[in-house]
């Protein structure tokens, strides 16, 4: 999906953290090209680049993504995670595998959009390394930003159910113009799960935010420009919402919130300087995961944390 640039709304959605087991980093590409050929008429979406680029124009990035407001605000509307189908009247079929869809239904048309990890443009949330790229698999999708704050989803999971009542979780890995916000552009193999052989080339579907399956590892996706004085990740891999993300450090003893960017990324604009550090994520339901790390080095690194939320 190919990314104009976006005005993002003032209100605030919920967004996704996970957690994982494992521990290490490894090196990101940031060169990864994570994106798809674009569909006439469809989800276009902002043109991001690298993400090694987001915040670097910005001298020691300190100024970047003013605002967007701190990490303590972003998701805090979202509240408690809702039981399946409130506010929505009939609830979807179950998920299975431990996915829990939640919060408010949306309905819309389902596309196949320019949502690929490789092709001609940019995904927004980008860019994604081939460890985690392996870790969400191909079922990815592209949301409009008519929904507010529509970057704070990145990497969320949502539930889908077609007219035909199929069904599929898919991954949000970009998001872009479309005609409405329950409309969702998604990669053809998706696509391709959902309508099998279906006469509309665009059936209409419902679909909500939802948590993600158990299993997976919440990794901290260092973009290639941080450094021990302005520090800049991604969590990936998200199980559940995200209200809030926490970096503690030899640099500053106590934990300090980030602010999270339009790319999705969370912001220590005095960064977390050399040494130990700890991350504490806080979803939606007041769940915290905290992750220890003996070490940081910067640069594009990709640490790997233990544990997740329930």
């Amino acid at each position: 999906m190919r990314l104009p640039s976006l005005t993002i709304p003032s209100a605030l959605v919920c967004l996704l953290a996970v957690s994982a087991c494992g521990e290490g980093s490894d090196t990101v590409s940031s060169g990864d090209d994570l994106s798809g050929s674009e569909r006439p008429g469809g989800n276009v979406n902002r043109d991001a680049g690298t993400g090694s680029d987001a915040g670097s124009d910005a001298g020691s990035g300190k100024d970047a993504g003013s605002d967007a407001g701190t990490g303590r605000d972003a998701g805090t509307d979202a509240g408690t995670p809702p039981p399946t189908g409130q506010d929505a009247g009939t609830p979807p079929p179950p998920a299975g595998g431990g996915v829990q869809p939640f919060g408010k239904v949306y309905s819309g048309k389902l596309y196949l959009g320019p949502v690929e990890w490789t092709g001609s443009f940019y995904n927004a949330c980008s860019p994604y390394p081939a460890q985690v790229q392996q870790d969400m698999g191909g079922l990815l999708v592209g949301l409009s930003n008519l929904i507010p704050n529509t970057a704070n989803l990145c990497d969320a999971c949502v539930y889908i159910t077609t007219a035909a009542g199929r069904t599929a979780v898919g991954r949000v890995v970009t998001y872009g113009d479309t005609t409405g916000e329950g409309y969702l552009d998604t990669s053809r193999t998706l696509y391709t799960q959902l309508t099998q052989g279906d006469s509309n080339p665009t059936p209409n579907i419902t679909w909500q935010v939802a948590k993600c399956p158990e299993g997976l590892p919440m990794r901290y996706q260092f973009q290639n420009g941080s450094h021990q004085d302005w520090t800049s990740f991604w969590v990936r891999n998200p199980r559940l919402p995200i209200s809030k993300v926490e970096v503690k450090s030899s640099k500053n003893p106590t934990w300090q919130t980030l602010r999270r960017e339009t790319d999705g990324t969370f912001n220590d604009d005095d960064g977390i300087g050399l040494g130990a550090f700890s991350v504490r994520v806080t979803a939606v339901d007041g769940q915290q995961h905290v992750d220890d790390f003996p070490s940081y080095t910067a640069g594009a690194q990709l640490y790997t944390g233990q544990g997740n939320f329930q």
